[in-house]
């Protein structure tokens, strides 16, 4: 199976970190720890009904009119601080591994810096997708009101486009966005920029090319 070994990384990775991290997931390194319910929360999950009781977001959230509100970036605290060591990095800034973060050196050239790290780009597609996810557990099962919402953007997916989804942008549930726009004229790619692959025929990068991070963050700006 192809990512098999890298998934096995994360699962390895992740059971560090939740032991890492009992100021967010708790003594037992529970994930749902991180989320704070006054009374066991029901979610069923995989045609089973789980439970979990934590006290993490509870405890930084308030009571409006009886329902309990808190802000996205309480939420992205936790998930950025407390997950980060089980995503592979490239980067690092000031010894901290910065997961899915880039330097875009078309961002550098237009800022004329030499400082470390302002020509940085923080898409954190996973980390996002997760949030994404907690989000519709937090307002649809607990009944939460979450807050921020608009400092959320697009997946910025690398392979294959701009993923963005459904339960926040239904109209667009989906849509393979980053290739749209080139498809469209929205964003055209420079001559030659990209190497071509003698046995395809195709453009061929890592992840880490320049024209990638410019593309996908050219994608979230357009949108």
């Amino acid at each position: 199976m192809v990512g098999l070994e890298g998934r096995t990384s994360l699962l390895f990775n992740l059971s560090g970190a939740l032991k890492a991290s009992p100021q967010f997931f708790g003594e037992d390194g529970r994930p749902g720890n991180m989320i704070g319910v006054s009374s066991h929360l029901q979610i069923w999950s995989l045609h089973r009904l789980k439970f979990f009781h934590a006290d993490f977001l509870e405890s930084d959230s308030k009571l409006v009119d009886n329902q309990r509100v808190i802000h996205l970036s309480q939420l992205w605290y936790v998930l950025v601080e407390g997950l980060n060591p089980i995503w592979p990095s490239r980067i690092q800034l000031a010894g901290k591994s910065l997961g899915d973060v880039w330097p875009c050196p078309a961002l550098k050239k237009a800022l004329g810096t030499a400082e470390e790290g302002e020509d940085f780009v923080p898409f954190h597609k996973l980390t996002q997708w997760i949030t994404y996810s907690l989000v519709e557990v937090l307002e649809k099962i607990a009944k939460w009101k979450v807050e921020g919402l608009e400092d959320l953007t697009g997946l910025p997916e690398y392979r294959n486009g701009m993923s963005v989804c459904s339960h926040f942008l239904p109209q667009v549930s989906h849509n393979r966005l980053g290739g749209l726009l080139l498809d469209h004229g929205v964003l055209t790619l420079k001559p030659d920029v990209l190497p071509v692959d003698p046995g395809s025929g195709l453009p061929s990068v890592p992840p880490s090319h320049p024209a990638i991070i410019e593309w996908r963050a050219m994608t979230v700006i357009e949108l």
